[in-house]
């Protein structure tokens, strides 16, 4: 031999052919299932159920193909307005009978010719061709082959998605007619995929503004609100145990327990009833410091708080005088006990 390489390749190429074609051969089961659907099929296209009999159909040629289910399921297809796959099939039913010397062939080639001039078309053409595109027409992708050309489909309803990188997808659903004739869907070119829109705080760190509550109102002028209310909540708890002390005190006179003097003169009840006085008296001068310091602090703060649009690192106040300049550099206000309650202000400027 001269090319025993060729030979050995030839022959290990015709036996892969013979298994795979063994491989495809329907098993009996198959072929009783298949007979089964079959017979099913045409019980109910003799009573008109051409919707029902064509998906057994369909399942027995899958099962077993043969030139009479082809034939039938061609002519089920007909009978239910899908003239595109009816055309089809009629040929798939011919090819198969010309192979196999059937008389069918002649029958399913005179359907297939009487169909051709009664196909609704659908051409899909694309404005911009860009890499990665891929059109879809009823959930299933198309080769680029069939773009710009006339391709029969069934009347009906059918959906195109277009979808490309960095483009934003685009979709329409067309009703073609059942009518030959062709219906031209037109993909536009794709917009740019919007990124995601920057946050409030996103935005506002990159031009390096601080970030400011909803209200436009700086977070320390929200503290000096916060610090005020906080410290009438106090006055007003001072002023309820000041008003418990004075009740106390005035019970031990009018009930005889104690004698107005210098000094006041009491019994035992009355001087228990006036020590019980001076620890509501110590709450009410305390709660009345703190709310009052927490009160002046707090509109401290809100006066002296810069704009939120023109925020510095010193807080200036301008005087009348337009010479002077003074700037706040801290200010802390706390209360002060002692035989005499008070306020002390303290701030470097």
């Amino acid at each position: 031999m001269k090319h025993p390489g060729r030979m050995v390749a030839a022959a290990l190429a015709l036996l892969f052919c013979a298994a795979t074609h063994a491989n495809a051969e329907p098993t009996a089961e198959d072929r009783a299932a298949a007979e089964s659907l079959f017979r099913e099929a045409l019980a109910l296209i003799q009573t008109n159920k051409y919707s029902d009999a064509c998906p057994k159909l369909e399942a027995s040629n899958k099962l077993d193909p043969a030139v009479g289910t082809l034939f039938n399921l061609a002519d089920c297809y007909e009978h239910t307005g899908r003239t595109a796959s009816a055309w089809s099939t009629f040929g798939e039913a011919r090819r198969l009978a010309e192979r196999m010397k059937d008389r069918r062939a002649t029958d399913a080639a005179q359907r297939e010719k009487a169909l051709e001039n009664n196909l609704p078309k659908l051409i899909i053409k694309v404005s911009e061709k860009v890499d990665g595109l891929v059109v879809k027409r009823d959930n299933k992708p198309l080769d680029a082959a069939l773009l710009e050309s006339a391709v029969p489909v069934d009347s009906g309803k059918h959906t195109v998605e277009v979808t490309a990188p960095g483009r934003e997808p685009w979709s329409t659903t067309v009703d073609v007619p059942d009518k030959p004739g062709e219906v031209t869907v037109q993909i536009p070119p794709l917009a740019a995929a919007r990124s995601a829109a920057p946050t409030a705080s996103a935005s506002a760190s990159a031009s390096g503004q601080p970030d400011t509550p909803p209200s436009g109102m700086s977070g320390q002028k929200i503290a000096g609100i916060v610090v005020a209310g906080v410290g009438v909540a106090g006055l007003a708890v001072g002023g309820v145990f000041g008003g418990l002390t004075l009740s106390a005190v005035g019970a031990t006179v009018s009930e005889g327990h104690c004698v107005e003097g210098k000094p006041v003169r009491c019994d035992a009840e009355g001087l228990s009833a006036r020590k019980d006085a001076e620890v509501t008296a110590n709450i009410s001068n305390i709660a009345l410091a703190v709310g009052g310091a927490a009160v002046i602090g707090g509109v401290v703060l809100y006066l002296v708080a810069p704009s939120p649009q023109k925020s510095t690192g010193s807080m200036q106040l301008k005087p009348h005088s337009k010479a002077a300049k003074t700037t706040i550099q801290s200010v802390q206000v706390s209360p002060w006990l002692g035989n005499v309650n008070g306020l002390s202000v303290t701030g470097s400027f």
